[in-house]
């Protein structure tokens, strides 16, 4: 008996510390698995070798840097065959949220092998989700059937861009397979985009595209790297179409040869294949107005970065958001401070202290606090505490202030808010006048 209670006790410690391996979370949609290093980002390729994770959710933290990782002496370098592949064996069906985040300096020289990317095979209910993927500028991802997001993809990638060189192997084989994004594509790609330059030896007779080699569901996409593909089919955006759907796409990149078509490089299309091939833009053009008359949508999805640009994802756009202001007043007593608005009202708790003497603030709008306090457990955070009181002076201006949340129950984790309210706490010279509340406070 007592040598069952050991093995069961190895057995919970080796489990408990391999899925430490990550930086935090179980695996579920709302506490994903979370990866913020190469090493963890290397291990999920062991985490995920005998299974395909469907219904497990991942999320990147950080952007990830691989040049130490798959450098010589270091776990990833694999006697210079540098990245290997995650699912390799079992297509990926969990979901992996890039999180806008990007993994920086992959390679990988896999000549002899096929479906080779980050990702080797993505399944028909796998997702990969707003992420970047830039390869070493100094190497490539190079083998059979490659992308250098995934390899062979059944599945849904949404807002994820690729970078870099990418190299078939020499090969004459007519099922080999190169695109910027994936090499076969049996799934859909959205909002997506590529400036790979992609260059295939000159014995290879392969089919090639800017985001696909074959196949796949593409909308508001575009291609914008380079193809140096001698022979083969070979398209702007896909080298062979059968079954699929091309939407609101566009190619400006550059190609070698004349007769390569800015979408597809060859319809194989037979019988009842469905295909949709409508609203793509077959040239360059910098006139908004030109992508606009085939409905392109310019307030969500794209965006013209400059007035001699081309037209690119609105996501692409990072946004600094802007800091929240007063809507109008100088603080002044003939000039307040006016407040129309919840994230307005917050800015109360800049002025505690010596910082409120002096300062005067007036309401111009009733103020529903619902939507703004939806999500938060605690509520409201009340505007002054023992420490830092309220020494301003506040005229609601007879207006409303409805949907006030407070819930401050654990006086261990708010160790300054055991008064609590709109105000937690007002000074000796303070003035609060003429505003009427609806509130639950716990």
């Amino acid at each position: 008996m007592k040598s069952v209670k050991l093995s069961i006790l190895f057995f919970v410690v080796c489990f408990t510390s391999a899925y430490a391996r990550f930086a935090g979370g179980n695996g579920t949609e709302t506490d994903p698995y979370q990866i913020e290093t190469a090493e963890q980002l290397g291990y999920l390729k062991e985490f995920l070798a005998d299974k395909s994770a469907k219904g497990e959710y991942f999320i990147l933290t950080q952007d990830i840097d691989l040049s130490t990782y798959l450098s010589p002496g270091n776990p990833g370098y694999n006697n210079g065959a540098g990245w290997e592949p995650i699912s390799s064996l079992i297509p990926f069906e969990g979901t992996i949220n890039g999180n806008g985040k990007v993994i920086k300096n992959l390679w990988c020289n896999r000549p002899g092998e096929s479906y080779v990317g980050f990702m080797s095979q993505l399944g028909r209910y796998g997702k990969i989700d707003r992420l970047g993927v830039e390869i070493d500028e100094n190497k490539a991802i190079k083998g059979e059937s490659v992308g250098a997001l995934v390899g062979y993809s059944s599945g849904f990638i949404n807002e994820c861009y690729t970078k870099g060189s990418i190299t078939s192997a020499e090969t004459s084989d007519m099922n080999c397979y190169v695109g910027g994004i994936a090499g076969i594509g049996n799934g859909s790609i959205l909002n997506s985009y590529s400036v790979c330059d992609i260059s295939i030896p000159i014995p290879g007779y392969p089919r090639v595209g800017g985001l696909v080699g074959i196949g796949a569901y593409i909308y508001k996409c575009y291609f914008g790297g380079k193809i140096n593909a001698p022979r083969g089919d070979v398209g702007g955006l896909v080298g062979c179409i059968v079954s699929c759907d091309i939407i609101e796409c566009a190619s400006s990149g550059e190609w070698i040869r004349s007769d390569i078509h800015p979408i597809y490089g060859i319809n194989m299309a037979r019988g009842n294949s469905k295909q949709e091939i409508r609203d793509n833009y077959l040239g360059v053009s910098y006139i908004q107005s030109t992508y606009e008359s085939l409905n392109w949508d310019f307030q969500k999805v794209w965006t013209m970065p400059s007035a001699e640009g081309l037209p690119i994802l609105a996501w692409q756009v990072k946004t600094t958001p802007q800091p929240v202001k007063f809507a109008g007043g100088t603080g002044m007593e003939t000039d307040p401070y006016l407040i129309a608005n919840a994230g307005e009202l917050t800015l109360l708790n800049n002025y505690l202290g010596n910082k409120g003497l002096g300062k005067y603030f007036r309401l111009t709008q009733d103020i529903d606090l619902t939507a703004y306090l939806t999500g938060k457990a605690d509520g409201w955070l009340p505007v002054g505490n023992d420490v830092n009181k309220f020494n301003g002076k506040f005229d609601g201006n007879q207006k409303n202030i409805t949907g006030l949340y407070i819930n401050r129950k654990d006086h261990e984790k708010y160790e300054e808010d055991d008064c609590i309210g709109l105000f937690g706490a007002l000074g000796a010279v303070v003035e609060v006048k003429n505003v009427c509340f609806n509130f639950d406070i716990h």
